[in-house]
């Protein structure tokens, strides 16, 4: 099934997703964002609909504690230092790696993990196989972007190597793939998602889902090679399987896929892979 895809295309798919996902990477906090600015706009709308002397009290108290208990959470997954806060770059490799893989691990499993509400249905709608592949391929870019491979051409033949188990050529722009459209592509799927994530409109979790969606939407012509991607252990995909109940089966398993994609991406950067010579 492997085979079916070409070289060529998917280099194209891949190099289109990898410079999506470097202006993604950039700032985590424009799609995940605090919420604060959204929940004070989003309260003054409520107060404003509510009218009713007095009412505006209790909304504006309710509102208070949804807001703190938000931030609450958010600054405990985000911690003291996180991308772009100072001393980042002084930690130690793997720490932020492990953020990456903690932190937006956790948000791009969950919306990964959406679809599991249906249990076994779910493997008929090649979403679901999008939204996984969009977020390991997160984890790839991100381990190696932190390692120090800062070229989004470089993550190329990565992805294809873990995601796919393909061993892409290294080097040179992919067949039928007009110079600088790549980037342009990306540089529109960020103004997009820049529009998504403007305050008031939407949580954290379906900014994430917005991300994962137009980062799936360059992979969407290698659905063939879905199945192909890193997976959890037989269990949680087992517990996936069933309605309902599936959707912590299918985090799980998505949870434990991000790790494996990011082992294996600092395995081969530690032994020099840059893809099929």
């Amino acid at each position: 099934m492997a085979e079916a895809v070409p070289d060529d295309l998917l280099r194209a798919a891949l190099t289109r997703y990898a410079g999506l996902a470097s202006l993604a990477l950039r700032d985590p906090q424009a799609w995940l964002g605090d919420d604060d600015e959204a929940g004070d706009q989003a309260g003054d709308q409520a107060g404003d609909q509510a009218g009713a002397p007095g009412a505006g009290d209790a909304h504006e108290d309710d509102r208070g504690l949804l807001r703190r208990a938000r931030e609450e959470l958010a600054d405990r997954l985000r911690g003291e230092v996180h991308p772009g806060s100072p001393g980042w770059s002084s930690r130690p490799v793997q720490e932020r790696v492990d953020w990456w893989l903690g932190v937006v691990g956790t948000y791009t499993s969950a919306v990964a993990a959406t679809p599991r509400f249906l249990g076994v249905v779910a493997d008929r709608f090649p979403v679901q196989g999008a939204f996984a592949v969009a977020s390991q391929g997160l984890a790839v870019c991100a381990t190696a972007h932190e390692h120090g491979t800062r070229d989004p051409g470089a993550w190329v033949p990565l992805l294809g190597r873990v995601l796919f188990d393909r061993d892409l050529p290294a080097g040179g722009a992919p067949a039928g793939l007009p110079a600088g459209s790549a980037r342009e592509e990306a540089e529109a799927g960020a103004r997009e998602m820049g529009e998504e994530t403007g305050v008031a409109r939407r949580g954290p979790l379906r900014r994430t889902a917005g991300m994962l969606w137009r980062l799936g939407r360059t992979l969407w012509g290698l659905q063939s090679l879905f199945d192909d991607r890193p997976r959890g252990k037989w269990r949680y995909r087992a517990l996936g399987k069933l309605p309902v109940v599936g959707v912590l089966g299918g985090f799980l398993d998505e949870k434990e896929a991000l790790r494996r994609a990011s082992a294996e991406t600092g395995e081969l950067l530690a032994a020099g892979y840059a893809g099929r010579r």
